[in-house]
C-alpha cells in the first residue's frame, strides 16, 4: 500500500466517542487532524517544536542518577545529557503545570515555574 493510500485511509478512520476507548493511534489521528487544520506552516512548525522540547524537558529530568551516571560512562544517549545538564542546573524534578491544548487558541505555553532539588520554585528558564 501506497504512503498517500494509508493517509487516505486513516485521514477516513472513524474515531471513538469516548477518551477512554481511543488507543494512542487514534489520540495521534486526533492529533494529526487537528495539526492539518492550522493553515500557517510556521505556526504548525513552532507548535511541533515546543511540544517536542516540553515533552524532552518533561522526561529528562530524573531521581536514578546511579542509572544516569552508569549510562553516562558508556558514551549515554541524548536524555541522559540532558539529564546530566539538568542536574547540574539544579533541576532534578519533572516541570509541574499544564500541557498546552494541541492546535488550541487557550495554549499555556511551557511551564511557568520548576521545582529544584532544594524544594524551591524558581523561575523556568526556557
Amino acid at each position: 500500500m501506497k504512503d498517500e493510500e494509508k493517509r487516505t485511509k486513516i485521514r477516513g478512520l472513524q474515531l471513538p466517542d469516548q477518551q477512554e476507548q481511543q488507543t494512542t493511534f487514534h489520540k495521534g489521528v486526533e492529533l494529526g487532524r487537528q495539526l492539518e487544520m492550522i493553515d500557517d506552516d510556521k505556526v504548525r512548525w513552532r507548535f511541533i517544536a515546543e511540544f517536542w522540547a516540553e515533552t524532552i524537558m518533561y522526561v529528562a529530568p530524573s531521581e536514578n542518577a546511579e542509572a544516569h551516571i552508569e549510562h553516562l560512562a558508556k558514551g549515554g544517549e541524548f536524555i541522559t545529557h540532558l539529564w546530566a545538564m539538568l542536574s547540574n542546573a539544579g533541576i532534578a524534578k519533572r516541570a509541574t503545570g499544564e500541557w498546552h491544548q494541541p492546535a488550541s487558541t487557550t495554549k499555556k505555553g511551557p511551564p511557568k515555574k520548576i521545582e529544584t532539588t532544594k524544594a524551591r520554585t524558581q523561575e523556568c528558564p526556557f
